[in-house]
């Protein structure tokens, strides 16, 4: 839903679910890990950013462990279209999302 036939990332996927946008700390999951942890994981990729850069933003990067999953992290802050551009620009794709008819 968020990726381009180009496989480019909309700047709509960086968003707040709930009261913050939700991370996962690499220093305690690998990407195959924040996947499957999805809804629908097939159905999802993974990016990676560096905290500092995010922080630039600015945005707040706040380390917030959960029971089931001690990598989690909120980003905190107003996800308006120029933040949303500026974090499409600093994020790397780990892992794509899977091609339809994997």
């Amino acid at each position: 839903m968020w990726v381009k036939s180009d496989g480019a990332v909309s700047p709509s996927a960086f968003k707040d679910r709930g009261d913050s946008m939700s991370m996962d700390w690499s220093r305690y999951s690998t990407p195959e890990e924040a996947r499957d942890r999805a809804r629908e994981p097939l159905d999802n990729g993974v990016l990676s950013f560096v905290a500092g850069y995010v922080r630039e933003i600015p945005l707040e990067v706040t380390h917030a462990p959960v029971p089931e999953n001690r990598a989690h992290t909120d980003v905190l802050g107003t996800k308006d279209e120029e933040v949303r551009v500026k974090l499409r620009r600093i994020a790397r794709v780990e892992l794509p999302v899977a091609p339809i008819g994997r």
